[in-house]
């Protein structure tokens, strides 16, 4: 997989990802708030309606964007 990139409109959006996975994430949310759990490492800007940060070292680009849902990230 080269990228990934998810977007919605008026939903919210889940990723589930483990733990072990390299990869560098950018999400944003114009209307909801972002969800992730510390132990990420996600940078937070703009009030947490954008988050980003690499996973372990990084690795194949996550793209998400929400308009007027929120986002969550579930680690496994």
């Amino acid at each position: 997989i080269e990228e990934v990139f998810i977007k919605t409109v008026n939903g919210n959006l889940l990723l589930k990802i483990s733990c072990k996975t390299g990869c560098s994430i950018k999400a944003e949310t114009v209307n909801g708030h972002i969800s992730a759990p510390r132990s990420l490492n996600l940078e937070r800007k703009n009030h947490g309606h954008k988050v980003y940060g690499d996973l372990n070292g990084g690795g194949v680009p996550i793209y998400l964007k929400s308009v007027n849902g929120s986002i969550e990230f579930l680690p496994l």
